[in-house]
């Protein structure tokens, strides 16, 4: 069988590499909250200037450009500066995106044009387009438009006043339109897909049914380690009953003692008074306790247990995000760029880790642990849910349930569940149609979710459109553990 997916060519460490991208989207990044309306005012009145915007019924679309909205000010400091920003850079490495928009103010904090040439260099066949502009209250100061990969490989930049910069991003903002839209997707072999694929999963239930739902979602990811060598990321890392988790750990006193530590920390912010419950699922209603979703969150993983002599455990916290991520930036900001790819390779283990489970530490807030398995490489996430909720993370998003009534209510043509798991199936025969729904995403097929996120479809003269969506980029939590 063979998949049609976008090859996205990466230069990590000394190789040469090519990870499958099973969209062709564009990102719109504002790095601080400050610029978003012009980003989104700049975009919207090119896109406007040569599309029109027609009805999305049924609509088939050649690229969505995905803008994310996020609070982040512009006065970062310290460790959470650094997060921040490794958490902005690793975003942009994921292989759904085939074309790469960030804005920047002048007066900002963070000076990501580095980042964005280092961007351009890891990722030599991605279009990106750099736009920091320098406020009315700055008049000595010229903007800056750095493009990249548009114009030939590399990166140019350009100094502009204020009045003229809106005219000059319109006209790179098409070029990059058209390069990402006319890159045609290749066949490629699914087993050599689902080789270099990463899945995420997250327990977005708060009902005793999707006990069945994530041991089910579980069982599935060890079939897909043992049978395609898939990495498997875990971000609700915190709901974990420990003792369980530490078994998956035995004999390595290392990364045991590193577990300990997470979990305590974790268990630290959930008892803080000044911090909601991260799932709020679990105290409206008394739908569930948090004891009984820390017990389905770890059904699903011990699945890695079967396979520890073959497949590999990792775990990745937030000391690594801030200890590789001061790291990363120093290298970027000293044109170490190859030296930079090294420490990226290290932390996000794309090359050195092949298959298994990677856990990633965050706060069980649904779409915060979307984010951040999107900025560790993911192209696709299973999510569990109970009582069904119409959130969809920046990557395709795959929803099943095992609660009947809310299949009933949100499955179906027009709702945002995906699969309903039915107890009284057999097993195999589940997880082959699990499996086969992953496989017609890949080849392009899309999820209720997605429906749903589109806001805009937008037609040009040509018959090529564009699919509109905005995305809540939340890392609030993150920062408050750090």
């Amino acid at each position: 069988m063979n998949l049609r997916v976008y090859p996205r060519r990466y230069r990590i460490g000394i190789r040469e590499h090519v990870i499958p991208g099973i969209r062709n989207d564009i990102i719109v990044l504002p790095i601080v909250e400050c610029v978003a309306p012009i980003a989104y005012g700049y975009t919207m009145d090119g896109l406007l200037m040569k599309y029109h915007v027609k009805p999305r019924s049924g609509s088939t679309v050649n690229t969505r450009i995905k803008f994310l909205s996020h609070g982040y000010g512009c006065t970062h400091i310290g460790p959470e500066r650094i997060l921040v920003e490794t958490s902005l850079l690793l975003l942009l490495q994921n292989p759904v995106f085939g074309g790469i928009i960030v804005f920047e103010l002048g007066c900002g904090a963070f000076g990501f044009k580095k980042k964005v040439e280092y961007t351009a260099w890891m990722r030599p066949d991605t279009p990106i387009i750099y736009v920091r502009i320098q406020p009315h209250s700055y008049p000595s100061l010229k903007s800056i438009i750095t493009h990249c990969n548009i114009e030939g490989e590399g990166c140019s930049s350009e100094e502009y006043e204020y009045s003229k910069i809106k005219d000059r991003y319109i006209e790179l903002l098409y070029k990059l339109l058209e390069k990402t839209m006319n890159k045609p997707p290749m066949e490629m072999d699914h087993v050599e897909v689902l080789r270099d694929l990463r899945i995420g999963v997250i327990n977005g239930a708060s009902n005793p049914s999707s006990i069945i739902a994530n041991k089910t979602v579980g069982e599935l990811a060890g079939k897909l380690v043992d049978e395609y060598g898939l990495v498997v990321v875990e971000g609700q890392f915190s709901e974990l009953v420990p003792d369980k988790v530490l078994r998956l750990a035995r004999g390595d006193k290392g990364v045991e003692s590193k577990l300990i530590e997470m979990f305590k920390r974790s268990l630290t912010f959930k008892q803080a008074p000044e911090q909601p419950e991260p799932t709020p699922g679990n105290i409206r209603g008394g739908i569930a306790t948090l004891e009984i979703k820390q017990v389905m969150t770890t059904l699903r993983v011990p699945f890695i247990e079967e396979g520890l002599g073959t497949a590999g455990f990792r775990i990745i916290s937030i000391e690594d995000m801030l200890r590789n991520g001061r790291r990363l930036i120093n290298a970027i900001n000293n044109s170490k760029f190859r030296e930079a790819s090294r420490i990226y390779e290290e932390h996000v283990g794309l090359t050195s880790f092949r298959r298994g489970l990677v856990l990633v530490e965050s706060a069980g807030y649904d779409p915060m642990t979307g984010n951040v398995l999107a900025m560790h490489g993911v192209q696709a996430i299973y999510f569990t849910t109970g009582l069904g909720t119409p959130w969809g993370s920046l990557v395709p998003t795959i929803k099943v349930t095992a609660d009947q009534h809310a299949w009933k209510r949100y499955g179906g043509p027009n709702g945002f569940i995906d699969y309903y798991i039915d107890p009284s199936r057999n097993k195999h025969e589940i997880h082959r149609e699990l499996e086969k729904i992953l496989l017609e995403t890949i080849n392009g097929s899309r999820l209720r979710h997605e429906y749903n996120q589109e806001l805009l479809i937008l037609q040009g003269m040509d018959g090529s459109s564009i699919g509109w969506e905005t995305y809540n980029l939340t890392l609030q939590q993150l920062y408050m553990r750090a």
